[in-house]
């Protein structure tokens, strides 16, 4: 399903979208082949985990992650071969801790994404791989 919004400078494409989703950490898979549905307008892609809210923003060589949970909330922003800071931010005790992400690579096509990533956490780098696969559901 399809629908095209027009907005003052320009048109907004919003489809419903089939969500396949991998995510592994160091060596343990967290998800394997997950399927979700979702939303797809011409630069976002937003979905739900279990409790958990997901919304990707692609931007031309950068992309934002935003996790939602009812207690946190986490940001991440991947960029190439750069060094970024991401924030965790814990609702119970208002408290935002900031993360070091490096990016190894990104992969974004019209229907595939890949980021491969580390995290430093307690001076240890923590490995990522993250996959998403959609489609338009028809």
């Amino acid at each position: 399903m399809c629908v095209i919004i027009t907005i003052k400078k320009g048109v907004v494409i919003v489809a419903k979208i089939k969500c396949v989703v991998n995510l592994k950490e160091n060596d343990n898979i967290i998800f394997a082949d997950k399927r979700f549905y979702g939303i797809k307008t011409n630069n976002k892609i937003s979905y739900q985990e279990e409790d958990v809210i997901v919304a990707i923003f692609i931007n031309d060589n950068k992309i934002l992650m935003k996790r939602v949970k009812e207690d946190s909330k986490i940001l991440l922003e991947f960029e190439e071969n750069v060094c970024t800071i991401g924030k965790y931010f814990i609702n119970n005790d208002n408290l935002w801790l900031p993360l070091d992400i490096f990016t190894d690579k990104i992969l974004v096509d019209d229907s595939y994404m890949r980021i491969a990533y580390n995290i430093k956490l307690d001076n240890e780098p923590t490995k990522f791989l993250f996959e998403i696969r959609y489609e338009v559901e028809q």
